[in-house]
């Protein structure tokens, strides 16, 4: 996972959770503590809008097959 909405398009293609690799490694040689949470500040800004542009209020509203392949 590298972006929000990888983590909406994970979810809503069934997975019960993301793991978050190489972003995370990057923000703590980048930053140390600091790196992660600004890190995750930002992580956590993307999926809101992420969440806001699906229409779903929190992550237990995707649902599985909500997003598919055109």
């Amino acid at each position: 996972i590298r972006h929000a909405a990888d983590i909406v398009k994970a979810l809503t293609m069934g997975a019960s959770a993301v793991l978050i690799g190489r972003p995370f490694c990057y923000a703590y040689a980048a930053g140390g503590q600091r790196g992660i949470e600004v890190y995750m500040k930002q992580l956590l800004s993307e999926l809101n809008v992420q969440m806001a542009l699906s229409g779903n209020r929190t992550v237990d509203d995707l649902k599985k097959g909500e997003i598919y392949r055109i």
